[in-house]
């Protein structure tokens, strides 16, 4: 007997709690990715797929990109025309 809260995908049983850790991994990912420098929803989507070996990579090995120093340019004072 079928319970009645179950998901089925492609004829098959699919226990709804390991989609939903999947994808909260995926979006926790995301924001890993976008601290780091990198692109969120690439890797969002990247861990869809690699899960917690994306987590380790982003972690471990991922280095920040360097943030830009700003550049402030010195405004001139007018010169007035006699």
């Amino acid at each position: 007997m079928a319970q009645r809260n179950a998901v089925y995908y492609m004829g098959n049983r699919v226990n709804s709690g390991f989609a939903m850790g999947w994808g909260s991994l995926a979006m926790v990912n995301g924001a890993i990715a976008e601290f780091k420098g990198r692109s969120p929803v690439f890797w969002s989507f990247i861990s869809l797929i690699g899960g917690p070996l994306c987590t380790f990579y982003l972690v471990y090995f991922a280095t920040p990109y360097p943030v830009p120093t700003p550049v402030y340019i010195q405004h001139q004072q007018p010169q007035h025309i006699q």
